[in-house]
């Protein structure tokens, strides 16, 4: 089935970033050329969270997805929302602490990817 570009759009997307003590839920935003970023809100919570409240916060950042928003500046010196909460000062020093997993929501289907570490290099 061929879907077009207006409902491959509304696919919400947010990030899901595990560090050794928090976990940081953070809600992301499509911009008009069709990239997602980082956007508000960003949630901290425990790593002993219940799960019931882990999930409330990927809902409540998946519900906060926008779509059309102007791109970042090339020239902003503006990190990030996430970058701000964690207090790191790159993302290579996020890459290095954290696992990123990706949390997508197709109508009703949520897909839930984790990525691989390479710590040699990040990432």
């Amino acid at each position: 089935m061929t879907r077009s570009w207006e409902e491959l759009k509304r696919i919400k997307s947010c990030s899901v970033y595990l560090f050794p003590d928090m976990i940081y839920v953070v809600a992301s935003a499509r911009t008009v050329p069709g990239f997602d970023i980082h956007s508000e809100p960003v949630f901290k919570v425990e790593r002993n969270v219940q799960p019931s409240v882990l999930g409330d916060r990927v809902v409540t950042a998946l519900n906060a997805f926008q779509f059309d928003v102007p791109p970042p500046s090339p020239r902003s010196k503006d990190v990030g929302p996430l970058l701000k909460r964690t207090g790191l000062r790159s993302w290579k020093q996020l890459e290095a602490r954290a696992l990123h997993i990706s949390v997508t929501l197709d109508g009703e289907i949520i897909q839930v990817i984790p990525t691989a570490r390479d710590l040699r290099h990040g990432g």
